[in-house]
Formats: C-alpha cells, sequence, structure tokens
C-alpha cells in the first residue's frame, strides 16, 4: 500500500513497532527457475529478511494461531524457504482496525482516531510469530503441479472461468481433478 493511504500509515507504526534494525533486507526478490526442460521460473518477493528468518507482513482480522499455522505451512512461505535458504518465518500480523466511523466524523478524523489507537497500544494490533518452516523442498514440485493443471484448466476453457482467484494465489483447487479430466467431468463442470 502506498504510505499516504490508511493501511500505508497503519503499515509504517508497525514497522517501527517491530524494530528494523534487525532487518538485512527489505522486499527483495529472487527469480528462481522452476525446470531446466523449460523456460517456466518463479520470482518470489518477501516482505524482508533477517540473518535467520524470511519476514511476511499479514493484515489480518484472524490473529490466531490456526491462522498463524496456516501462513506457516503455506506453499508461499515453503516457496520463501527454498528460494531464500530460511528455516524460519517471523510472520507479522497486523489486526485490522475495528473502529466505525461516528455521528458528525469526517473521514480523516475517523483516520486520525484509529492511527492514534495504533501509536497508543501498538501491542493490542501487532503480533509477531516465528516458525519453522516445513519442507521447503518440497514446495517446488508441488507449485510445477499447479502449473501444469493450469495450463491443463487454460487449454480446455475452464481457467479463469471456473476459479478465477485459486489459480492466482497458487493454492490446492477444487476444480483441479475436474481440469486435469475435462471429459470424464464435463457434466460436473457444467452443473
Amino acid at each position: 500500500a502506498s504510505d499516504d493511504t490508511l493501511y500505508g500509515k497503519i503499515g509504517l507504526i508497525a514497522r517501527d513497532f517491530f524494530d528494523q534494525e534487525r532487518l538485512i533486507d527489505k522486499e527483495i526478490g529472487k527469480e528462481v527457475p522452476l525446470d531446466s526442460s523449460c523456460n517456466d521460473t518463479v520470482i518470489c518477493i518477501a516482505d524482508a529478511l533477517t540473518l535467520g528468518h524470511v519476514v511476511e507482513y499479514k493484515t489480518t482480522s484472524r490473529a490466531t494461531p490456526d491462522y498463524v499455522y496456516s501462513q506457516v505451512v503455506s506453499l508461499q512461505a515453503r516457496l520463501y524457504g527454498y528460494v531464500f535458504k530460511k528455516e524460519k518465518l517471523l510472520l507479522r500480523l497486523i489486526k485490522k482496525p475495528t473502529a466505525r466511523g461516528m455521528k458528525n466524523e469526517s473521514e480523516r478524523e475517523l483516520e486520525e482516531r484509529i492511527l492514534n489507537e495504533y501509536r497508543i497500544s501498538p501491542e493490542k494490533w501487532f503480533q509477531e510469530v516465528e516458525a519453522v518452516i516445513e519442507t521447503p523442498d518440497k514446495a517446488i514440485v508441488e507449485l510445477k503441479q499447479i502449473i501444469k493443471m493450469m495450463k491443463l484448466c487454460q487449454a480446455s476453457g475452464i481457467f479463469p472461468l471456473a476459479a478465477p482467484y485459486g489459480c492466482y494465489t497458487f493454492s490446492a483447487c477444487s476444480y483441479m481433478p475436474l481440469c486435469s479430466d475435462f471429459e470424464t467431468n464435463k457434466i460436473l463442470y457444467e452443473k
């Protein structure tokens, strides 16, 4: 987000709170070939790196242990571990504001009230969790399989009609079995 938006300003407060001096690099990208036999590459962009961690910022209203765990075992986190050769993820959760506009309050006044909540009690809004990145070596294999399925979906004319967001986020898609065997599943797709 741009620094002049509400979330951009919240992000700057979060960065100060999380002690940016520990970072060795901010928003670093790295391109890695998926396979020597093809031209497919993956570009990973981490929010930051420390000596021992990949750092990822998430804005969420679900800062729960289950949510944190799901982020750590996600394909994205495992790709980070593979690409940046890091064993741990430092997940920085930024809880979304809950304040609502009051009667006779301008949008600017509401924004300032929200920012003051973050400034006054940052520990209420910011949570940092360190976790081990599991099975990073399998991440490229899984990503290659998802890309293969995406190509089958495109060839069948399914993607991006059936699941326009699933493929873009490289998440497991419930339509993948359908994509891999379109003729058998044609009735299901039409339904």
